[in-house]
């Protein structure tokens, strides 16, 4: 599974986040052994297990340190996108309570958020934490929030520009690509995909949160 979210993840969070009502019942406790295999697995009933026992604590999280409701969900989100990225490998190894590491990866997400509205991180309610934040969390966070600016900037673009570059970045060939949006020169096809190519970088330059990461090595 690569960044994008499947199809099968956004009808999980599109449930879990914008209908939490309807899942507020008592279920199983579930140990981190099962919790850990079960997010590996994308198994429905851990996702709205893990909803059901962690959401509360990490909106709590969120609005009490200048967030709100919607700041909430996708902080819970983006840290339950991130678990998943690290679990999914057969080596990760788990060195505390998974409440403990899903906690410190979304108060890591949102540290990381107000830090880009300048906000004194000293003076929040559990800066302390920090120190507690998983080995390789900020390297997972980065790749994370660059992806976010490519994808970001990506919709961004012309439909006709997305469906050009999806088909080349799929390895389709020129000629099936000129079909399938309904072109018969190929050399039309090459001269767009430069546009489209040349106009997201350009986009991506543009966005202001791309000198956190890309700033030096355009020197």
């Amino acid at each position: 599974m690569n960044l994008l979210l499947s199809r099968f993840w956004l009808l999980v969070f599109f449930y879990f986040i914008y209908y939490p009502a309807k899942n507020q019942r008592i279920l199983k406790k579930y140990s981190d052994l099962e919790i850990v295999n079960g997010i590996r697995q994308r198994n429905a009933v851990i996702l709205e297990y893990v909803y059901i026992e962690y959401y509360t604590m990490i909106r709590s999280l969120v609005i009490e340190n200048k967030g709100n409701e919607q700041d909430a969900k996708d902080v819970f989100q983006e840290g339950l996108v991130i678990v998943f990225r690290k679990i999914k490998n057969k080596s990760f190894e788990l060195k505390s309570s998974f409440k403990t590491y899903f906690y410190s990866v979304c108060w890591y997400i949102w540290l990381k958020e107000l830090e880009k509205t300048q906000v004194n991180i000293e003076k929040l309610t559990e800066y302390m934490y920090f120190e507690n934040i998983p080995d390789n969390l900020v390297d997972e966070y980065e790749m994370h929030d660059k992806y976010r600016i490519y994808q970001e900037n990506f919709n961004k673009l012309k439909k006709d520009c997305q469906k050009i570059l999806k088909l080349f970045m799929q390895k389709v060939p020129m000629k099936q690509i000129a079909k399938k949006v309904g072109k018969k020169s190929e050399q039309y096809i090459k001269n767009r995909k430069k546009i489209c190519k040349d106009r997201l970088i350009e986009n991506i330059k543009k966005d202001k949160r791309y000198k956190r990461y890309y700033e030096d090595e355009d020197k």
